[in-house]
């Protein structure tokens, strides 16, 4: 989303972990879910708050998935 920025990513065959901070947790979540290569997306930890600057952003893990051939349509 904007205002939204990416701080760390890493992936793994299984799927990956990214940390972003955003306006709102939840913010950050929304293009995940509706990525459809993915499955599973889920916060993970703690949200806290942090000021970037003036502003203030939440830092947020998102865990997922990689969607497979037998995971079914999309979301």
């Amino acid at each position: 989303p904007p205002a939204a920025q990416l701080v760390t990513v890493r992936l793994d065959s299984a799927g990956g972990n990214l940390v972003a901070l955003a306006p709102r947790a939840g913010g950050a979540m929304s293009p995940i879910e509706r990525m459809e290569n993915l499955q599973s997306p889920e916060i993970i930890g703690p949200v806290t708050r942090e000021y970037v600057g003036q502003l203030e952003k939440e830092r947020v893990t998102i865990r997922f998935r990689w969607r497979t051939p037998n995971a079914g349509g999309r979301r």
